[in-house]
């Protein structure tokens, strides 16, 4: 009975659902989702809204992903917003279809940035643009560039942001910025400027001190043209030549005076001149008449020879005289005597000469020169050759090592109308900047100091000949003079500087200084030793045996005395040239 009632109600049950049309198969559910990159990245933060079949909505998160998960079949679209406005995307919406069970259906989304905002700008000093500046960027992005030629310089390319600009590269300590960053905020397409204007620092200049003075063969010349008490130009019997000259020792005396109506003889000493200086230091004096000969100008020069060639003691008499520590007078005597009926001898103009060197006038068994000894001995025309030993006579210019200082205050080696300092006295009278130079002690007003000692391309230190230089390097800083002395080494305390206060190295307080400063310079005597002749003086820093042989000088720092002729410190080409170059 059970089973037959089971059975029935089984059928019952089919017969029923068949006759409602019921469907058994369950519904398609799947899922929509994406990511979102910008130039690759994921971007979070982004709106993204789902229409279509059903409407959702969802946010990037987690590297830029999104998920509408648990959809019906249907179509979609998918829409996103909200990201910044310096992102452009090819598409913002994207459609598809759930159609498979179980299914994710991918909708991506990829960007790029929108770079149209630069930044620009000029790093400058003094108005003047600065090259080869490094630019650096960071923020928002970084980037970076180099200021050209003119100081400029323009990074574009840049996203909308926040940037740090940040110079650097630039010559440390020579130009100084404060500051070196700054912060900018370019909008989408904007173009901002940040300039970097800076300031001199410190800045390297080399000074260069040349000896622009010829070396001269000869001390001392001249032209023997009117004898001493005379209006005429031949010396008769009775009658002398005679002049005064410096000689230092070492030095010899020559001259050339011819024998009138000779032929081409003159009387003068040997090659070797005469001797001005005995061994033992002390100066010669009396009749030297014995040192001198009577020459021959033919095709040599040559002693004069034959049995109507005079004794030269029987014609002329030559005494040397002191006058001074190094000064001599030289006379040169006509002792003949005039006879009645017979010719007198007298002499023609002639010529003197100091010299170190043997044969200033001739060489004997050799040709003339060709410099005016031969009119000399032959015309008695004694011009040329007078002016041929000028050309050779005078001073040779030597400078001495000194102290240098880059400063801001005045007087940092000497104040005129004062006392020389110990240092400044050793210096002028030795030519040591050593004692000098440790008086100038850095302190506020110091910026930095030393001293120069070794000519350019010498091995130890030295003085400066012609055609010679010193150099050396001195840091300076907006408002910085120079100072700086070397010393005149012909003379006793003499050197040539600047004036107390120094040379501006910035002379309109921004723009460092080159060029030739010769004419900024003055000759100045310490006023500690008293003054000999520049260039034969036995005490002075070239010959003195040691230092404090002078005669002391109680006088204060002032420009060179009148008493001598010195160098003429104006006709720069003639002694010195001091330039100086910013590096």
């Amino acid at each position: 009975m059970s089973r037959r009632l089971a059975a029935c109600s089984l059928a019952l049950a089919l017969a029923l659902s068949a006759a409602c049309g019921e469907s058994t198969e369950p519904p398609i559910i799947g899922a929509v989702q994406g990511t979102v990159t910008v130039e690759g990245t994921g971007l979070d933060g982004v709106s993204v809204a789902l229409g279509g079949a059903a409407n959702a909505s969802a946010t990037t998160s987690g590297g830029g992903n999104y998920s509408f998960p648990n959809l019906e079949a249907g179509s979609y679209t998918v829409t996103i917003s909200g990201f910044p406005q310096d992102v452009s995307f090819a598409q913002t919406s994207g459609s598809t279809t759930v159609a498979t069970q179980g299914r994710a259906q991918v909708i991506d989304f990829g960007g790029d940035y929108i770079r149209t905002a630069s930044v620009n700008g000029t790093v400058s000093v003094n108005d003047m643009g600065i090259a080869g500046v490094t630019v650096s960027l960071a923020g928002t992005e970084s980037g970076s560039g180099t200021t050209g030629d003119d100081g400029t310089f323009n990074i574009s390319n840049l996203r909308m942001g926040s940037y740090t600009v940040t110079i650097s590269g630039y010559e440390e300590p020579r130009y100084v910025f404060d500051p070196t960053s700054q912060q900018v905020s370019p909008g989408l397409g904007q173009a901002v400027t940040a300039d970097f204007t800076g300031m001199i620092g410190e800045i390297p200049f080399t000074v260069r001190i040349e000896n622009m003075s010829e070396l001269k063969a000869f001390p001392f010349s001249g032209m023997l043209a009117t004898p001493l008490g005379e209006m005429m130009d031949d010396m008769a019997p009775g009658m002398s030549y005679g002049f005064n000259f410096d000689a230092t020792p070492g030095q010899m005396i020559s001259f050339a005076a011819g024998l009138m109506g000779s032929e081409g003889m003159f009387f003068g000493p040997d090659g070797g001149g005469i001797a001005l200086w005995n061994d033992d230091g002390t100066q010669v004096t009396g009749d030297v008449t014995d040192q001198v000969m009577l020459w021959q100008m033919g095709d040599n020069v040559t002693a004069a020879m034959g049995d109507d060639v005079p004794e030269v003691s029987d014609v002329i008499m030559v005494t040397l005289e002191s006058i001074g520590p190094a000064s001599f007078h030289l006379n040169i005597l006509n002792v003949t005597e005039e006879v009645r009926g017979e010719q007198t001898m007298m002499l023609t103009q002639g010529v003197a000469v100091v010299h170190s060197t043997p044969d200033p006038l001739f060489t004997a068994g050799m040709p003339d020169r060709g410099a005016g000894l031969a009119a000399l001995a032959r015309r008695g025309m004694a011009g040329d050759l007078a002016a041929a030993l000028g050309a050779h006579t005078g001073i040779t210019g030597v400078l001495g090592p000194g102290p240098y200082a880059s400063h801001t205050g005045s007087g940092v080696l000497f104040m005129p109308g004062t006392p020389a300092s110990a240092g400044l006295k050793v210096y002028a009278e030795t030519g040591d900047p050593t004692m000098l130079a440790g008086e100038v002690m850095p302190d506020d007003g110091i910026h930095q100091a030393g001293a120069f000692l070794v000519p350019v391309g010498g091995m130890a230190p030295g003085p400066l000949h012609p055609g010679q230089a010193y150099e050396f390097t001195v840091a300076g800083r907006p408002g910085d003079m120079l100072t700086f002395a070397t010393g005149f080494a012909q003379a006793n305390d003499l050197f040539y500087a600047p004036g107390p206060d120094g040379i501006a190295l910035f002379p309109d307080g921004a723009r460092p200084f080159s060029g030739d400063v010769t004419d900024m310079l003055t000759l100045w005597d310490a006023g500690t030793e008293l003054n000999e002749r520049p260039g034969s003086g036995l005490n002075q820093v070239l010959r003195q045996a040691m230092p404090d042989m002078g005669t002391p000088e109680m006088e204060m720092v002032d420009e060179r005395k009148v008493c001598f002729v010195y160098p003429d410190i104006t006709n720069v080409m003639d002694f010195i040239k001091v330039t100086i170059t910013a590096n």
